[in-house]
C-alpha cells in the first residue's frame, strides 16, 4: 500500500516544536517536516491546528484545507486509524473530487480495512483521472491478485504499470511471482516468470541487491521453468538474507525444489 509522504527541504534537521502563532499553509508544512521525521502524532496535531485556523469562507484557504485534510488522512493512515484516514479523505474529496492522488491513498485505507471492492473501486476511479498513475495500476492489481483472485485482471494492471514506467521494480517483480506461483495453472508460464523476476532483480540490484523477497521469486520462477537447480540456488541466497519470519516459508519452498516440486499459492478464498 502507498503512503503519500511530501517531501519538503528544510534547511536544517531541526523540527520547530511550537504551532502558535502559524498560519494554517505553516501549520500543513510543519505537519509534513514533522511526518518525514516521522513524528506523526505531531504531524496530527500539526494539521489538526491548520484547520483550526484555516478560515474555510476564505476562497485563498481553500487548498490549504484540503491538503491539511489529506495530508492528515494519509498520517492516520499510517498510524492505523483508518476509519478517521477515510474520514479525512472524504473531506478533501469534497473539496477537490477530481484529486486521484486521493482517491488513491483512500484505497489503501479500504484495502488495509478489508473492504476490496470499495478499494478497487477508488483505484478505479483514480486511474479514471489519471491513466499514467502506475502505482494505482499495482495497488489495484493486488486487489485482483491477492484478495479477489481475478489472476487476468491483475497481470493487466501489473503489464500496465511496466508499460507506463518500464524502471517499475515492483511490476516486473508481481508479474514474475504471478507468473511462477498463480493458483490457476492457465496463468502459470514459466519463461515469462524468469523474464520478469530477473528484470525486477537487475533494476533493482542498485539498491537491494540481496532483497530477500526478490531472491525468493527468481527462484519461484526457475521452478516454475523446470530449471530446480537455480530455484535451490536462488532460494538459498534468500534464506541467507531473510529475517526469521520469512525463514519457515522460505525453507519449506527450499524442500519443494529439492523434491523437484514447483510452489504454487494457495487458490484466494472468495
Amino acid at each position: 500500500m502507498r503512503c503519500f509522504l511530501i517531501v519538503v527541504f528544510v534547511c536544517c534537521l531541526a523540527v520547530p516544536a511550537r504551532l502558535s502563532a502559524q498560519t494554517a499553509a505553516e501549520c500543513v508544512v510543519h505537519g509534513d517536516t514533522l511526518r518525514n521525521h516521522y513524528e506523526f502524532d505531531k504531524a496530527i496535531a500539526a494539521y489538526t491546528q491548520a484547520l483550526a485556523v484555516a478560515n474555510p469562507n476564505d476562497p485563498k484557504e481553500k487548498e490549504t484545507i484540503f491538503l491539511a485534510y489529506r495530508d492528515r488522512g494519509d498520517t492516520w493512515n499510517i498510524e492505523g486509524e483508518h476509519d478517521k484516514a477515510i474520514a479525512d479523505f472524504n473531506r478533501a474529496l469534497a473539496i477537490h473530487p477530481k484529486d486521484a492522488l486521493t482517491y488513491s491513498i483512500r484505497g489503501g485505507a479500504w484495502a488495509s480495512k478489508g473492504e476490496h471492492d470499495k478499494a478497487i473501486a477508488d483505484y478505479s476511479k483514480s486511474l479514471e483521472i489519471d491513466m499514467s498513475d502506475g502505482e494505482s495500476y499495482i495497488e489495484r492489481g493486488d486487489e485482483w491478485y491477492y484478495a479477489k483472485g481475478e489472476f487476468g485482471k491483475a497481470i493487466a494492471d501489473y503489464a500496465k504499470a511496466a508499460e507506463i514506467n518500464p524502471g517499475n521494480v515492483l511490476a516486473y517483480y508481481r508479474l514474475g511471482e504471478i507468473y511462477a506461483t498463480c493458483p490457476d495453472a492457465k496463468y502459470r508460464d514459466g519463461k515469462k516468470a524468469v523474464e520478469n523476476a530477473t528484470k525486477a532483480y537487475e533494476l533493482d540490484v542498485g539498491d537491494e541487491a540481496g532483497d530477500c523477497g526478490m531472491l525468493d521469486a527468481i527462484a519461484a520462477a526457475y521452478a516454475e521453468s523446470g530449471d530446480f537447480a537455480k530455484a535451490r540456488e536462488f532460494q538459498e541466497k534468500a534464506i541467507d538474507s531473510a529475517s526469521d519470519s520469512y525463514l519457515p516459508d522460505y525453507r519449506s519452498r527450499l524442500e519443494l525444489y529439492k523434491q523437484g516440486k514447483p510452489f504454487h499459492r494457495q487458490p484466494v478464498k472468495k
